[in-house]
């Protein structure tokens, strides 16, 4: 019950939030906080969950945007198709190349291999020539459209990108709050206890692995219609180290998480050149700093103060005075009782 308000009540939060922006710069900040928190939740059901140290993360969100702009923009498939597209290509690879590592790697040699996952996939876009366009990219990404209707202004586009949020929001709090999110959690506290006991931790980590491709693919997709342009810059190595720190900052194992680390990292570059120009430097001061003094990250900090604030409340809630009860000598008579 008290999720699901808290739900709700993030829903009237997102539904209300534009309409109190003037600048159509503060909307379009929202667009982009939007299509990376769904990256980052990706990122949290795999790394937060099964705590799996993935850096492929980046690559895949690099499928989505490139699925989407190449079908669209040349093969006029409609773009509502090629999200889902993009969402089937980016599965398919993430099994292929989940199914012999998993379960297979240390974490360690996990991170080196998706590291250079990632790499591969970025050397392709750059190398690719007129099929990924090379270092000029791909302009001319027609706008999102769902049948006749083009989603065209700013306004239309945060409500389609926060729609997505929720939904994909919702399918990761089931995941983790179901069987499968404890089974996880059991996976990343101790596999060999957790395979002790009958489960199949390979499978377990194969499925989230894919599941957590997907969420990055959708993201792709949305920031490809929404800036009308992909280059492999805006998917470069360091793409992969922004989602895993919003993946700490917002609070491993959360789902939200995601949300609150994306607005987090992506306003910061806004307020100070600092972490604009030193990205990798300003992501490893935040993690550790997040490490040490806030272990749960911006959502455990938020679920404190909510803690507390409910016991100051509670103990200035009025108490019965001591002798409010009535002693049984005192209760009144039976009304049925003869005098």
């Amino acid at each position: 019950m008290k999720n699901t308000a808290l739900l709700v009540l993030f829903v009237v939060v997102v539904g209300v939030l534009p309409w109190t922006m003037r600048s159509s710069s503060l909307l379009g900040f929202l667009v982009l906080v939007g299509i990376y928190a769904i990256v980052a939740m990706g990122v949290d059901l795999v790394f937060g969950y099964a705590g799996q140290i993935t850096m492929a993360n980046g690559a895949f969100f690099a499928i989505g945007a490139y699925s989407s702009g190449i079908l669209t923009l040349r093969h006029g498939v409609p773009p509502l198709l090629a999200l889902v597209i993009g969402m089937i290509v980016a599965a398919i690879i993430a099994y292929l190349i989940g199914a012999p590592l998993l379960g297979m790697l240390t974490h360690f040699h996990l991170a080196m291999a998706t590291l250079a996952f990632g790499l591969l996939v970025y050397n392709f876009l750059v190398v690719g020539g007129e099929f990924t366009g090379g270092f000029s990219g791909l302009p001319g990404v027609p706008r999102f459209s769902i049948g006749p209707y083009t989603i065209a202004d700013q306004m239309s586009y945060y409500y389609l990108t926060w729609v997505f949020v929720i939904i994909l929001l919702i399918i990761g709090l089931n995941v983790g709050h179901s069987q499968v999110g404890r089974i996880l959690k059991a996976i990343r506290t101790d596999e060999i206890a957790a395979s002790a006991v009958g489960i199949n931790v390979r499978a377990y980590k194969l499925n989230i692995f894919v599941l957590s491709a997907i969420f990055s693919s959708v993201g792709g997709s949305l920031l490809a219609h929404y800036s009308m342009f992909v280059a492999p810059t805006t998917f470069d190595i360091t793409t992969s180290f922004d989602l895993i720190t919003m993946s700490v900052l917002g609070g491993r194992g959360t789902i939200i998480g995601g949300v609150f680390g994306a607005t987090f990292l992506k306003l910061l570059p806004q307020m100070t050149d600092f972490f604009r120009n030193y990205r990798l430097l300003s992501n490893g001061i935040l993690i550790t700093l997040v490490l040490l003094f806030f272990p749960g990250g911006i959502s455990g900090a938020l679920n404190l103060a909510l803690r507390q604030a409910g016991k100051i409340i509670g103990s200035r809630a009025p108490r019965p005075p001591s002798g409010a009860l009535a002693q049984p000598s005192q209760l009144p008579v039976n009304l049925g009782e003869k005098t």
